[in-house]
């Protein structure tokens, strides 16, 4: 009977053991789905996009329209300058001065780059500068060749002014060492006249040089009557004289074409310079207006 005793409470501590062992498990699993469950909360949070309120929305929209409008104000401040200095280069352009010109057009091309009548005025002026380059290259060197074939036949009047004229068309060409020499040999032939008479001769040259033929034909009118060699010059002389009244045409003519120029009648500009052209094909201010004629006619 005892022994049953015992069998008996020994059963009833380990039953309960084993309730206590559920319960406890039991709250551990209540609690672990606690956690879960919290972070599912927190993830759904998480991905859950935030809805900016309409006030929001308004306010922004605002705020981007304030610069698209900031944004077209400058572009057309910016257009309307544009325009301007274009108006500005194309009227140094009409007056010849290319430099200037071109100058504005660069400064147009940075900030607007399509910028098409600028673009093309740019062209032109690329184009005539490069013509007008080859030009006074190609008429300099043949001033050249003339100035040295007169002075092989003892001319020094057309010897000098042809050097002259290439070097103001081409400055770099200037050579002073052959220049010097040109002055060591017009002295020594001076040396063939009187004392008195040697630098009126200079003179005459000079001013032969510089295009003062009257000045020239006087002195030298003056050597001829004492010096026989100096008769050939006075030949030359009025020759050159001769031809003045037609320089004095010229201009006028290149004057009357210039002023159609700057009016836009280009045809009848160009009429005018093509006699002018006719009586002096060397002049580089004609050769240039032709080649603006030109390009306004293409």
């Amino acid at each position: 009977m005892g022994n049953k005793l015992i069998c008996i409470f020994v059963a009833l501590i380990m039953a309960g053991s084993a309730a206590y062992g559920a319960g406890v498990s039991k709250k551990k699993a209540v609690k672990k789905d606690d956690v879960s469950f919290s972070s599912k909360k927190e993830e759904e949070k998480i991905k859950s996009p935030v809805i900016p309120s309409i006030k929001e929305e308004k306010s922004k929209s605002q705020v981007s329209s304030s610069i698209k409008k900031k944004e077209e104000k400058i572009k057309i401040k910016s257009l309307s300058q544009a325009l301007s200095s274009f108006a500005k280069a194309r009227r140094y352009y009409l007056d010849g001065k290319i430099d200037k010109a071109e100058s504005i057009l660069d400064d147009i091309l940075l900030a607007n780059p399509g910028y098409r009548d600028a673009v093309d005025l740019k062209n032109t002026i690329m184009i005539i500068k490069e013509k007008m380059y080859i030009f006074k290259r190609t008429t300099a060197e043949d001033y050249l060749t003339l100035s040295e074939s007169a002075l092989n036949d003892g001319n020094f009047y057309e010897g000098f002014l042809f050097y002259k004229k290439a070097v103001d068309l081409v400055p770099e060409m200037e050579d002073e060492r052959r220049y010097n020499v040109m002055k060591s040999d017009l002295e020594a032939k001076s040396l063939k006249f009187a004392p008195e008479d040697r630098q009126k001769f200079i003179t005459s040259v000079e001013a032969f040089k510089n295009e003062n033929f009257k000045k020239a034909q006087n002195i030298v009118s003056y050597l001829a009557e004492k010096y026989e060699s100096m008769k050939f010059v006075r030949g030359l002389m009025q020759s050159y004289q001769i031809s003045y009244p037609n320089e004095k045409r010229t201009k006028e003519l290149y004057s009357q074409a210039v002023k159609y120029f700057e009016k836009g009648r280009f045809e009848t500009a160009k009429s005018y310079l093509e006699d002018a052209l006719a009586m002096d094909p060397r002049n580089p201010d004609f050769v240039f207006l032709s080649e603006r004629i030109s390009a306004e006619l293409r």
